[in-house]
């Protein structure tokens, strides 16, 4: 990850250092996100990483199999904050909502032929329009999520028809 300082006109780069735990976790960084406070999240092969950026530091959040509050994956694909605040977190094993109070991570994945679940768990793309509706891209299908009902629709394609969408 770079830095370019305009007024230095030089680059700062943050690395993946194994004997400094609050170096950037991995050297593969796939997603940037500034949220509307300023701070910097970014996603790597190694989990979600927030800059400290007076110190120059990272904090990480990673999968932890014994923690169901921890992120749902490490490889973090897309990052959004939406208009309620609400970080949301793309990665290889679903959909996750952070909230910074308690710094904890509500998941969101497919379960096959379960009406309502996200299509599929890798997550590659997060965005809300402007009638506020969040929408998640999958490699299996784009989703609506319905925060009213806790759920999603699936907007999947039909291989037999290219013109398809199919809602499920």
């Amino acid at each position: 990850l770079n830095r370019f300082d305009p007024d230095t006109q030089q680059f700062h780069r943050y690395r993946h250092s194994p004997n400094d735990p609050h170096s950037l976790s991995s050297d593969s960084v796939l997603a940037v996100h500034q949220d509307r406070e300023g701070t910097l999240w970014v996603g790597t092969e190694a989990g979600l990483n927030r800059l400290n950026a007076d110190m120059e530091t990272f904090t990480h959040y990673q999968h932890n199999p014994e923690d169901e509050n921890s992120l749902s994956g490490n490889v973090v694909q897309a990052i959004y904050q939406d208009l309620e605040g609400n970080l949301w977190v793309g990665t290889d094993d679903g959909l996750n909502r952070f909230d910074p109070q308690t710094e904890q991570f509500t998941r969101y994945q497919s379960t096959p032929y379960h009406p309502g679940n996200l299509s599929n768990n890798i997550v590659n793309a997060i965005y809300q329009d402007r009638q506020g509706t969040l929408w998640i891209g999958t490699d299996w299908g784009l989703n609506r999520y319905d925060p009213v009902r806790d759920r999603f629709t699936r907007y999947i394609n039909n291989p037999l028809d290219p013109d398809s969408c199919v809602f499920r």
